[in-house]
């Protein structure tokens, strides 16, 4: 699932310390205020699968040493990919998917609960 997904899933190992300092399970009493969701890859226990963890990345032949972007854009790079230059002294330049969407389209699981089938 990709990570929004997780999101909007209940967690049951969240807690919520109460008025009193105590601490009860995220359902307690069934109250949607006290709701736990999971937190995604901001918990220790979130998984990546791991076809998913490259960003994709378009190499630009001779551009691939320049710090300044091609003037022209490739047809096959979208339109919201941009240049990284950050590898260019060593001839690696490239379109980079943004980390937006590399995270929209990647999807993970809770550790905790195990691997899901594939």
């Amino acid at each position: 699932m990709t990570e929004d997904e997780a999101k909007a899933k209940w967690c049951p190992f969240g807690r919520i310390a109460h008025v009193n300092g105590a601490t009860a399970n995220s359902r307690a009493h069934n109250d949607p205020d006290l709701a736990q969701d999971c937190i995604g890859s901001a918990c220790m226990a979130w998984r990546w699968h791991d076809n998913d963890l490259q960003r994709c990345r378009i190499p630009d032949g001779p551009d691939a040493c320049s710090v300044d972007a091609p003037a022209h854009r490739p047809a096959n790079v979208p339109t919201t990919w941009v240049w990284d230059a950050t590898d260019a002294a060593c001839g690696e330049a490239c379109w980079t998917e943004p980390v937006e969407e590399w995270l929209a389209r990647s999807h993970g699981f809770c550790g905790l609960a195990g691997v899901p089938p594939t």
